[in-house]
């Protein structure tokens, strides 16, 4: 039972769930085509929220989460030290920026509603990139009350995603795919200014190791390891003759051709 006592339906918060699903996948979309690499993705409507009014509204966790890898928040806020970054959505509070500077945890939250549309969550999180506390508010805001009206929220995020389920977050391993893919043949095929870098035989052997245990971890027999793979030997093939000639092999340039046909 909720505070109002009103009857928490299992089959109501599946369908909650897959419908954020697809809301978050929506944002991850157009943050991985905007070059923000996106880590751990979770989404978790089985919270405190639902079944009683919490002390403190600290107690109360995001439903939905998008962590970003190290690198990425590294390189946040002007690369002022950021250590931990994350995207995160509530159900009562919509979303907030969580940044670590430092040993300090910054929370800024965007204060538009609860399911502002994906576009406008971007765009709230890129300007946050350049100056987190120039973006957002300190302070959350409530917009309901908590375990109270599921089908309201439902409602709201159907406006927002459509009626139709679309696969939920499981959308998003291949979106990072196709915008990995994307962006590294968009690279290669748009900067062909050569330049000039020494790179050691083991250097160029770490990172063929990189690409066969890491990359193969998730992408084996896949197009995508095949064009990182390639990328390599082209890198390795050139380094072999020490030449700045044209590019040797260039079978990753062949790569990024396909993937514009």
């Amino acid at each position: 039972m909720t505070t109002d006592g009103e009857s928490i339906d299992p089959q109501l918060l599946s369908a909650l769930e897959k419908t954020f699903g697809d809301y978050i996948a929506d944002v991850a979309e157009l943050l991985l085509t905007a070059g923000y690499p996106i880590g751990t993705t979770l989404v978790d409507f089985h919270g405190i929220e639902w079944t009683e009014t919490p002390k403190d509204l600290a107690d109360i966790l995001d439903e939905g989460r998008l962590v970003f890898p190290f690198d990425i928040a590294r390189r946040f806020g002007g690369g002022n030290g950021c250590a931990d970054l994350g995207l995160y959505w509530s159900a009562i509070s919509g979303w907030n920026i969580g940044a670590t500077f430092d040993n300090t945890e910054t929370t800024r939250w965007m204060n538009a509603g609860l399911n502002p549309n994906p576009k406008a969550v971007v765009d709230f999180f890129t300007e946050a990139s350049a100056d987190i506390l120039a973006v957002g508010h300190p302070d959350r805001r409530l917009y309901r009350r908590p375990g109270t009206d599921l089908p309201g929220l439902m409602k709201q995020l159907r406006a927002v995603v459509g009626l139709e389920y679309r696969g939920g977050t499981h959308r998003i391993r291949n979106l990072r795919r196709n915008a990995c893919w994307s962006h590294a043949s968009r690279a290669i095929l748009t900067d062909d200014a050569r330049t000039q870098i020494t790179v050691t035989g083991g250097e160029l052997k770490a990172l063929q190791h990189l690409v066969d245990y890491y990359v193969a971890r998730e992408l084996d027999e896949d197009h995508l390891r095949g064009f990182a793979v390639s990328l390599v030997r082209d890198l390795q093939a050139r380094a072999a003759t020490k030449s700045a000639a044209v590019p040797l092999r260039a079978h990753a340039l062949a790569y990024a051709r396909r993937s514009q046909g």
